[in-house]
């Protein structure tokens, strides 16, 4: 999952596996463990160029259209209480037919530490070209 080229120090691992436990949530479309772990003002950019708040991204999980993240090329920065995530994200995409198909994506996701807890600020993705060519 992370190619990052040095050692990841105990925050970075923290941050990663909030990122994680993220995408986790959303596939399983648990609105408690989101509501934890995205920020109340969260901006969320799909990358068709459409943005969500945290209430109108709950709304859009209703229809449970993310059946399942993985990422590669993940890169964990942390500042103090803040950090900055960016990863090539394949989401597996549910249509209402139940149908899925796998769309790869370049995301970066802002986090910062309230209370103990990583919160995601904002994410913003960028569909990649369906060549694979990711770099």
């Amino acid at each position: 999952m992370t190619t990052q080229t040095t050692p990841m120090t105990a925050a970075q691992q923290e941050l990663s596996a909030a990122q994680q436990a993220r995408f986790e949530a959303t596939a399983a479309g648990d609105l408690v463990a989101l509501a934890k772990l995205m920020s109340e003002d969260i901006i969320y950019f799909h990358s068709t160029g459409s943005s969500d708040t945290r209430a109108s991204y709950f709304e859009r999980l209703a229809n449970r259209p993310y059946a399942g993240f993985k990422s590669a090329d993940q890169v964990v920065r942390v500042f103090g209480d803040a950090g900055l995530v960016t990863a090539v994200v394949t989401i597996t995409m549910r249509a209402a037919d139940g149908a899925t198909r796998d769309v790869d994506f370049r995301a970066t996701s802002v986090w910062a530490k309230h209370d103990g807890q990583w919160q995601e600020q904002l994410w913003q993705a960028i569909r990649l070209p369906e060549d694979g060519a990711h770099h």
